[in-house]
């Protein structure tokens, strides 16, 4: 699959606007990447609110020769809200509580996801005239509350919303704002994150895979990943993104009885997965409390991984 048909609209749209720039006398507002965290803490005692919606189609799978496989039509449907909170001057929290509708092969299911936790504490701070960037660094913790094991083999997997392993992510938010002339800026981001997942114990058809029987404990992988974004004010409101996502995770073991399905041990072991993503993006800015971005997410290349494009819709409330 070709993803240039995806990027050809977004690249002329800025094409269009970068050549219909005029000067302006009010700073640029953001909304931030879909993807990269922010590199600033939430303000003390202020909130942000910002509501996503995902519609994504996993047209196929990456093999470890890099080649995909096309599979039957897999879509999902996420909302997925994140509020931040600023606890003090230099920290913050932040909650994510998704919800998935899933659809494939006829069948339909929903649930939540695993939700998380996120404590951000701001290290570096970027000031005038200095080379330092903005640094927030974040721990955090997300929570099996998705279903993940027991699935129903009629519904096809639509049923499985979660992993099943209490995960801890360790993150470094950098951001860097380029002042390119009083009216234009580039705001930019790096975020560099590691996360640790627990073992899982499985009992029947799982997201992993397995069969009826299946009785034993999985070994998720950690994950290493790498995110890296940038923002240009095309006007006053308007702002494009261009963003990239890195991601290898450690391969994924399991150990008990797989089952009486052939190849079902197999579909148990997997190993190291990669994928290289891109999710540009236009932002409009109504103001410093109001901003709304849309994009394309997907996949360029992948190792052991899903291949998909997911049409991504953000609103951001700042009070």
């Amino acid at each position: 699959m070709s993803y240039r048909q995806y990027l050809r609209p977004w690249f002329s749209l800025c094409f269009i606007w970068c050549a219909a720039l005029q000067a302006q006398t009010l700073p640029p507002s953001f909304t931030g990447p879909l993807l990269a965290p922010a590199a600033q803490t939430t303000p003390f005692k202020h909130h942000n609110l910002e509501t996503y919606l995902f519609f994504t189609d996993l047209s196929g799978v990456y093999n470890s020769y890099r080649k995909v496989t096309h599979t039957p039509g897999n879509k999902s449907y996420a909302i997925n809200p994140l509020y931040s909170y600023g606890l003090t001057s230099f920290s913050d929290i932040q909650y994510s509580i998704p919800y998935n509708f899933n659809q494939n092969q006829g069948a339909f299911d929903s649930g939540f996801s695993d939700v998380s936790v996120t404590l951000g504490f701001q290290v570096l701070t970027q000031k005038p005239n200095h080379l330092l960037p903005d640094l927030r660094v974040t721990l955090q913790t997300i929570l099996p509350s998705g279903n993940y094991q027991n699935l129903n083999p009629n519904l096809h997997f639509t049923d499985a919303t979660g992993l099943g392993s209490y995960q801890t992510a360790l993150n470094l938010n950098f951001g860097y704002l380029f002042t390119l002339n009083p009216s234009h800026v580039v705001r930019t981001r790096l975020s560099l994150g590691y996360t640790l997942a627990s073992p899982v114990k499985v009992t029947g058809y799982s997201i992993y895979g397995g069969s009826a029987n299946t009785v034993g404990k999985i070994h998720p992988g950690n994950m290493l990943t790498l995110d890296a974004a940038a923002e240009f004010n095309l006007t006053e409101h308007w702002v494009g993104v261009m963003e990239t996502f890195i991601s290898s995770r450690s391969q994924l073991t399991f150990n008990g009885f797989p089952g009486l399905t052939d190849n079902t041990f197999n579909q148990l072991n997997k190993g190291i997965t990669k994928a290289l993503t891109l999710a540009p993006a236009i932002e409009y800015n109504l103001n410093q409390h109001l901003g709304f971005i849309a994009g394309p997410w997907f996949t360029l290349r992948g190792k052991e991984t899903a291949q998909f494009l997911s049409y991504v819709v953000a609103v951001n409330f700042y009070w």
